[in-house]
């Protein structure tokens, strides 16, 4: 695997690993912008997750 495929799919976990952690802290009930803030990651990318498990 090249270099550059190693860092997609490094960031590629590093997106699994924030979105399983605000799935936790969604159903901890934490506000969106809490988890956000906390993961540094934009609101609408928290919204975005959210809407996911929803579905």
């Amino acid at each position: 695997m090249t270099k550059v495929g190693r860092l997609y799919e490094q960031e590629k976990q590093e997106e699994i690993d924030k979105a399983l952690s605000a799935a936790g802290m969604l159903f901890k009930g934490m506000s969106v912008e809490e988890i956000a803030e906390k993961l540094d990651v934009t609101i609408e990318k928290v919204k975005e997750w959210e809407k996911r498990l929803s579905d």
